[in-house]
């Protein structure tokens, strides 16, 4: 799943490149509202008198993660002729938008209209794998535990029940191919205390590398 969320990821992400700049045009101009409860009020004054029928509040991504951006587009589309309007009602809008990439343009909000078009789906997709994963995560928490005797055998526990938890099964596989090791984790990760010691403190830098690689390979 984590393989199918990053493929996910990679591709709207190379979608959404096409129309950084209009994405970025409707982030600046919906940070500019939302920065002042003064020009948030005056703005909502401007989606009555535009009778906008939409309830949904202003909100702003996170850049990096996708699927906020899709939202914040989504709601931002429907306020469109609220923002051209509210363009002659403050001068400041203009001027402060003015040194990043400006107002949105007609165009710009027709490359909005394209971008949430195409994350829509991918949108939904998403929603339904979380859901799905969330759903199967509940069922199997809510199993009743089993008896841990002797005889319990928890490889083939899983090969019985991978069918009806088969997410779960996979991050039961990662986890399990694990291999078991009885040595001190301070010894696994700090070897240099094994390398260099009262003896042999005058080893170059080049020598501790070649010992420690040599030990990690044998």
């Amino acid at each position: 799943m984590r393989f199918t969320a990053h493929i996910l990821n990679l591709t709207v992400q190379e979608r959404v490149k096409d129309a950084s700049i209009s994405v970025d045009l409707v982030r600046g101009a919906m940070r500019y509202i939302r920065a002042s409860p003064s020009r948030l009020s005056k703005f909502n004054r401007r989606t009555e008198e535009k009778m906008v029928g939409t309830k949904a509040h202003l909100c702003l991504d996170v850049p990096t993660r996708w699927n906020s951006t899709y939202m914040m587009l989504n709601v931002a589309e429907e306020y469109e002729y609220v923002f051209e309007a509210y363009v002659h009602n403050d001068h400041s809008f203009s001027l402060d938008l003015s040194t990043g990439y400006g107002v949105p343009t007609c165009d710009d909000w027709e490359n909005v209209r394209r971008v949430t078009k195409v994350l829509e789906p991918f949108y939904e997709l998403t929603l339904k794998v979380s859901g799905s994963f969330k759903s199967e995560l509940d069922r199997y928490l809510g199993e009743d535990c089993e008896n841990n005797s002797g005889s319990f055998d928890l490889l083939l526990w899983w090969k019985v029940n991978s069918p009806r938890f088969p997410i779960v099964a996979r991050m039961a596989q990662d986890v399990l191919s694990i291999p078991i090791s009885t040595i001190a984790f301070e010894i696994a990760f700090n070897t240099s205390g094994c390398v260099l010691d009262d003896f042999r403190s005058s080893l170059t830098p080049s020598m501790v590398e070649a010992l420690v690689c040599t030990q990690d390979w044998l």
